[in-house]
């Protein structure tokens, strides 16, 4: 496996939306979470982050979804 720094996700970005993976071992098995994030300009013009989501975002999110696990490998249970 790819050693991976863990304070690090793995991101895949779809317009304003950020998915991020992220890879923990523990016990000699490994671990993936995800969490989803939408990045936006406040009145000033700094970069803010959310984990809100708005109706007018969800096509957004599906779409970076579909895409993103499609590029995930499947995981394969041991028989």
């Amino acid at each position: 496996m790819e050693e991976q720094n863990k304070n690090k996700p793995r991101k895949f970005r779809k317009g304003n939306i950020i998915i991020n993976e992220w890879t923990n071992e523990k016990d000699n098995k490994v671990f993936t979470s995800y969490t989803l994030q939408k990045i936006y300009k406040d009145a000033e013009g700094n970069w803010k982050s959310t984990d809100s989501f708005n109706k007018q975002d969800l096509s957004m999110l599906k779409d970076g979804l579909q895409e993103f696990f499609g590029l995930v490998k499947p995981l394969r249970l041991e028989e």
